[in-house]
């Protein structure tokens, strides 16, 4: 697996509605009121994570850069409202061409230097970010949608990645191995944590989710986001006496191979997990929730038992599954522990994709 590295990495952000909510001078900016919209900066709200995650990236030496469509003095003024300094800034007025053209986004690259071996990811809110982006060989499309949904929900453009909240963005730099502070899974409910976002293969989806259903339904010889599963959570802090257990799938008798033969045994070896993988056992063939089937806790607990001892000297457990929807399989997995003495406060529940 290739871990990205401050060297080997550069981020492009947009400006409005993914590093700030501008949404209060609208209005102004469409009338180019420009007067009127510097007056309103300081009631503008900064997404404060993104704030502070460029902050971090730039002083470990990440070239980042922030392309925006509006005019110089409004970017200068807005990233000293932020007090960001130290980031690459293409405007309005530096290029002939715009968004959805790539040509401001390639001379924030061209601006960046020494481009040989460098992963460029471009995370902005429309539509236009993300057709520019596409244009460019070797760059990543992130579609951030924390401050613009409008755009995103009829739209057939298509990104490599979608980043539904501003911990997503934290979580993804942090399974690719850079330092956020956001340990890389996202909290779905409480026990119950993902690493990324999943957006169904049959419906809207994007790059990483359809690498993601390849790589964890087996169809992919690839261990790339297993590894990073692995590696998020590793991040958490278990006692040393903790099983790890797999979901069964909804078919009798099964298992998800690629968490039962990789996931299972690395972290076996790296934390000392004891591999309770078999333990937690579907006696009941279960309707897949795909296809309509039973969605209830209820469910669950009537088609899946611990079918062997659990050992004396577990204190707690690490619950695996591929994709998480509703939890509620998860919360069946975690009764029938509890019911036979696994402390229900020690029982921790991860998935590789939580959907959307």
């Amino acid at each position: 697996m290739i871990l990205w590295s401050k060297k080997s990495m550069g981020i492009i952000f947009d400006l409005d509605q993914t590093i700030i909510d501008s949404s209060i001078a609208y209005a102004e900016r469409h009338a180019k009121d420009w007067h009127s919209v510097y007056q309103l900066i300081p009631s503008m709200r900064p997404y404060h994570r993104i704030v502070s995650f460029i902050k971090l990236a730039v002083n470990m030496g990440i070239k980042v850069a922030v392309v925006t469509s509006s005019p110089r003095p409004y970017c200068e003024k807005v990233l000293e409202f932020m007090d960001i300094t130290g980031v690459i800034t293409v405007c309005w007025h530096d290029t002939m061409k715009h968004k959805p053209d790539p040509e401001p986004l390639l001379l924030a690259i061209d601006k960046m230097g020494n481009q040989e071996g460098k992963k460029i990811i471009v995370i902005g809110d429309e539509e236009s970010d993300i057709i520019a982006a596409n244009k460019i060989d070797n760059v990543i499309s992130a579609w951030a949608y924390w401050g613009n949904r409008k755009d995103m929900i009829n739209s057939a453009v298509r990104p490599d990645i979608y980043f539904q909240h501003e911990r997503t963005l934290l979580s993804f730099f942090t399974s690719h191995g850079l330092d956020t502070g956001v340990c890389g899974m996202q909290w779905r409910a409480e026990g119950i944590y993902y690493m990324y976002d999943y957006y169904p293969i049959s419906r809207k989806h994007d790059v990483l989710s359809y690498d993601l259903f390849q790589e964890v339904k087996g169809f992919s010889n690839k261990k790339v986001i297993l590894s990073r599963f692995c590696k998020c959570i590793k991040t958490f802090n278990f006692g040393k006496n903790y099983g790890i257990f797999v979901v069964p799938s909804s078919q009798s008798g099964k298992w998800n191979e690629a968490l039962v033969n990789y996931v299972v045994p690395r972290l076996e070896t790296e934390i000392g997990l004891i591999d309770c993988s078999d333990y937690l056992f579907r006696y009941k063939t279960h309707e897949k929730q795909a296809y309509g089937g039973d969605r209830s806790i209820q469910s669950h607990l009537n088609s899946i038992k611990v079918r062997k001892r659990i050992p004396n000297r577990i204190d707690g457990a690490i619950i695996i599954d591929d994709i998480t929807t509703t939890g509620n399989i998860f919360n069946a997995c975690r009764e029938l522990l509890a019911h036979q003495g696994v402390p229900y406060e020690n029982i921790y529940c991860f998935a590789v994709g939580g959907t959307v």
